[in-house]
């Protein structure tokens, strides 16, 4: 947990303020398409789930954008085949 407090704290130092800026006139299109991506994900996730070798857990999981080694990590821990999860995650 200190390590990931560490690394997300290193992370947020790299963001520059002109990026932050460049966003600031567009913030809700930003937003719209990240929550937009996150909904499409976990909805194919729950589609991937709907077979009968793959809780739907592991499918949502699976198709979240992003964040790979992370999201195998939480699979593991939630129970759900962090196998599954890193298959897709890196051919996706």
């Amino acid at each position: 947990v200190a390590a990931q407090g560490v690394l997300g704290v290193y992370i947020g130092t790299m963001v520059q303020q002109d990026a932050l800026s460049a966003l600031r006139d567009d913030w809700a299109i930003v937003l719209g398409v990240a929550i937009g991506t996150l909904v499409l994900s976990v909805i194919a996730g729950a589609l991937l789930g709907m077979r009968r070798d793959v809780t739907a857990l592991t499918g949502s999981l699976a198709l979240v954008a992003g964040g790979a080694s992370g999201l195998v990590a939480i699979a593991r821990e939630l129970g759900g085949d962090d196998r599954v999860v890193a298959v897709v995650q890196y051919l996706r």
